[in-house]
């Protein structure tokens, strides 16, 4: 049985036969409708003292995953910044928290491309306990140059995104 939280505006609690049937469907659910997925598990550094996901956690849990899409693009960050004297910051982030995560879970981070800019590209990232959305957010990552730090194009590899289609 669930418990609901007295303070309002708060999560509801859902039981754990609840999360289970979540985790399951959402296992079923994988790469491709949703864009890029990255699995994070959640481990004690990530929660507070009653086993609940700190805020800002999530924040690293979105940079997981846009860091492995830019990999799976063919991007090397590190030979991105040595090479070519460019990298990638976040300019801008908005999130609403849903629900909580808790230790131990397996949550799935998705990366989708809203806009991709000469310079920026706009995510949606979202993170889900199987098929419970836990957390909506918006990321803008600018491209800029490791000296200056000013706005510099996209490396062509994530520019062509745009032109053939394929969601992050």
């Amino acid at each position: 049985m669930g418990c609901k939280s007295a303070i309002p505006g708060d999560v509801e609690w859902l039981p754990v036969s609840d999360r289970e049937a979540a985790i399951e469907q959402g296992a079923k659910r994988r790469h491709g409708a949703h864009g890029f997925e990255w699995p994070v598990r959640v481990y004690y550094q990530d929660t507070d003292a009653g086993g609940i996901v700190y805020h800002s956690r999530f924040l690293d849990f979105m940079e997981r995953a846009r860091t492995e899409w830019l990999r799976s693009l063919g991007l090397d960050l590190s030979r991105l910044a040595a090479e070519r004297g460019l990298m990638f910051v976040a300019s801008s982030v908005a999130i609403d928290y849903l629900k909580p995560a808790r230790l131990d879970d397996m949550l799935a981070v998705h990366a989708e491309t809203e806009k991709i800019a000469r310079t920026y590209i706009d995510l949606n990232q979202d993170v889900y306990l199987g098929s419970m959305q836990l957390t909506r957010g918006r990321v803008r990552i600018a491209c800029v140059g490791t000296r200056t730090l000013k706005p510099s194009a996209l490396p062509r590899e994530v520019a062509s995104i745009h032109a053939t289609g394929i969601s992050a």
